[in-house]
């Protein structure tokens, strides 16, 4: 009788502390996903309005992204009556680092400077101190080449875009040269998809010498020289950070969006 005694007042003195245990745990808790709003820009958003098959469409290419990227079961709905994306995401990614990735339009098209000059070069674009990850084509005093000299330049319409590209794209670090002493870059791989293939060989075959001006979004990536015919395959040069590399080499394999996002909250 005396041990039965003993094991109840046990279990009464524990109670309290299982309580003030639970009641920490509980406090401490952390939200475990986040919800982004997105909407049309509002260049765009008339266009979404007209036709609300938009919207559904810009939501797979958002989800598509997201999971190209390793985000843990991104989920996307439509609110047709706002016109707006929920987007939810785990707690522990950062906004900063998505932003880019799930509103850039990422149009991709792949353009012949057909008249290039000869003291005309590529140099990083800087808007407002800071460098942007573009390029710029500049002449031999280091100004940008005015709009409509560049338009002359380049052909009137892009023979290749991200249209024509296996959804493979990858990014990585190229590391610095020793020969030449350039720092570290980062490059996307792509490739052409298999019916594409043989016909931008031909066209880089007939293009030697000139410069093959990548754009996306209308803004300059890069601008190789092209030496020899490319076999349908290349790597994508960019100013920028390892992160973003993967980001565009999501949004490649993802297609571009139907309309392009603003990320509202």
């Amino acid at each position: 009788m005396r041990s039965l005694v003993i094991v109840v007042a046990a279990l009464v003195i524990l109670r309290p502390a299982l309580g003030q245990s639970e009641s920490r745990l509980l406090s401490s808790a952390q939200p475990t996903a986040r919800t982004l709003v997105l909407r049309p820009a509002a260049s765009a958003a008339s266009a979404a309005n007209r036709n609300p098959r938009v919207l559904h469409a810009a939501a797979g290419v958002v989800e598509r992204r997201l999971r190209e990227t390793g985000v843990r079961s991104p989920a996307v709905v439509v609110d047709d009556a706002r016109g707006t994306l929920a987007v939810t995401i785990p707690a522990d990614c950062s906004v900063d680092g998505l932003r880019d990735l799930l509103t850039r339009r990422a149009r991709l098209e792949f353009r012949c400077l057909h008249q290039l000059n000869k003291a005309w070069r590529t140099a990083p674009e800087v808007v407002k101190g800071r460098v942007t990850g573009f390029e710029q084509i500049v002449g031999p005093d280091g100004r940008p080449v005015r709009r409509a000299e560049l338009a002359a330049a380049l052909s009137s319409k892009a023979p290749f875009t991200g249209a024509d590209l296996q959804p493979t794209c990858r990014a990585e670090s190229l590391g610095a040269s020793a020969q030449s002493r350039m720092p570290a870059r980062v490059g996307v791989h792509f490739e052409f998809k298999p019916n594409v293939k043989a016909r931008f060989e031909a066209f880089t075959a007939q293009h030697i010498g000139h410069r093959l001006a990548i754009f996306l979004d209308d803004r300059l990536l890069s601008a190789p020289q092209i030496m020899a015919p490319i076999p349908g395959a290349g790597i994508i040069m960019a100013r920028c950070d390892l992160p973003r590399a993967r980001n565009l080499a999501a949004q490649l394999n993802s297609g571009p969006l139907p309309v392009p996002l603003e990320l509202v909250r």
